[in-house]
């Protein structure tokens, strides 16, 4: 069994069916049954936690870390396979969504992002502000259409929607240099 839980994300714990027990419940956080050998674990605070068992009278305990979820990155979706540090004006513009993704997160996790702030700064330091709630593609390709060889965006600000747990966590910041 893994020990580690993650704040804020759906966290599965699968126990052996041939372990008999008369109650289970959780220190620091909500438990739910899912069957009878699947349980999910919400956890919004504390650095560490424990399932409890109790089986003939007796508690037995499992200890389990709680470590803050990583910020999720921006994904750029293009039909075109871009490497967002090396992008072109070009490239840039065929951009036709973007996502909140987790690479290495031993969780499955759906995000949706919910709000974003996006600052283009273009070749003569001009500096525009964008403020996008609930960004959709259209959004997104509206302002790609728009950028030019030199530009600098930088995408801050960027709130995610964890979207089994309704929680809402940071994104990483992200900045672009177009060639």
């Amino acid at each position: 069994m893994n020990k580690t839980l993650y704040k804020s994300s759906l966290n599965i714990i699968e126990i052996n069916p041939n372990y008999k027990f008369s109650d289970l419940s959780i220190t620091n956080g909500e438990l739910k049954k899912i069957n009878d050998s699947t349980y999910s674990v919400l956890i919004d605070t504390s650095y560490q936690t424990k399932l409890i068992f109790k089986k003939h009278k007796k508690n037995h305990e499992i200890n389990f870390r709680v470590n803050k979820m990583p910020e999720p990155e921006l994904k750029f979706w293009s039909s075109d396979n871009i490497d967002i540090n090396n992008i072109t004006y070009k490239e840039f513009r065929n951009i036709k969504a973007i996502s909140a993704i987790l690479s290495d997160f031993s969780n499955s996790c759906s995000f949706k992002i919910i709000s974003l702030e996006i600052i283009k700064i273009d070749k003569n330091d001009s500096e525009k502000k964008i403020k996008l709630n609930n960004p959709n593609s259209n959004d997104i390709q509206r302002i790609a259409i728009q950028s030019n060889k030199g530009d600098i965006y930088i995408f801050k600000n960027i709130k995610i929607e964890i979207e089994d747990t309704k929680r809402i966590i940071n994104g990483k910041d992200v900045t672009i240099y177009l060639k």
